[in-house]
């Protein structure tokens, strides 16, 4: 999508939906409709990749122009770059830990002008072999989602982070 002024990026966007959001949304905040039930669809599908490790599953829900927004990494745009960052992930992920378990859900939505702003929390969880407890990792989220010509909707920009520093082990490690 091209914007008729290159400066309103789809981070602008967002921004200005979050300020502007409740004095002239047309539509109130959504907790129970078709828009919240969608993205939760959509949520639940990241949580799928998760699962299975294909990465592919995360690009099939995001718009070609994305601007995602991970903890500690520089900005990805569109979405082969997103696509790849899981990739990559997934196989760091898979390579070392067994049960991974993902957990998205968006605890509210607002929907203006074929936009919607949501709110969420996530836990991943998984196994390592010589830890005999579950490592959770939990965070809060904010998407952007752009309703596409058919009225489905796609995440445009997402930004997240975590509830408490992630420990890191050796070098390149998690």
């Amino acid at each position: 999508m091209k914007f008729a002024h290159p400066e309103l990026a789809p981070t602008t966007v967002v921004a200005l939906l979050l300020f502007l959001g409740p004095i002239q949304a047309q539509e109130p905040c959504d907790t129970t409709g078709p828009a919240m039930a969608e993205i939760n669809h959509l949520l639940a599908e990241i949580d799928r990749a998760f699962a299975t490790g294909d990465p592919t599953i995360v690009a099939e829900v995001v718009t070609e122009d994305v601007v995602w927004m991970p903890p500690e990494k520089q900005t990805l745009h569109g979405r082969p770059a997103v696509e790849e960052y899981y990739r990559d992930l997934f196989a760091e992920l898979h390579g070392r830990f067994t049960e991974i378990t993902h957990s998205m859900k968006a605890e509210e939505v607002c929907v203006c002008s074929g936009w919607a702003m949501a709110r969420g929390t996530y836990e991943l969880s998984f196994i390592l072999s010589t830890v005999p407890e579950p490592i959770k990792v939990t965070g809060k989220n904010v998407h952007a989602y752009r309703q596409q010509p058919d009225g489905s909707w796609l995440i445009a920009s997402d930004i997240w982070n975590t509830d408490a520093p992630v420990r890191k082990g050796p070098p390149g490690g998690l």
